[in-house]
């Protein structure tokens, strides 16, 4: 709903976060890829505009995103987290 907001860079950093969590528990279940790539499709991204990315990398990248794209963020991957 308002991942609309985030930027290319943003979005990407997003996505690969959502991948690590998802592989937290080393298990990258049905309903996780369906939900990943629901969040691709959202975002507009396809496999190849993205890259692996470190979490110093995905930092980098989130470092000058505003607080609302942050929350936007959080509450997203609070909500796959449950």
């Amino acid at each position: 709903m308002f991942l609309e907001e985030l930027k290319i860079g943003e979005a990407a950093a997003f996505v690969n976060l959502v991948e690590k969590l998802a592989m937290i528990d080393k298990v990258f279940a049905k309903e996780e890829k369906k939900l990943l790539k629901e969040y691709k499709a959202e975002l507009n991204l396809k496999d190849e505009d993205l890259k692996n990315m470190t979490l110093d990398e995905i930092e980098a990248a989130l470092d000058g995103a505003s607080d609302r794209i942050k929350t936007i963020i959080y509450f997203e991957l609070v909500g796959l987290a449950l």
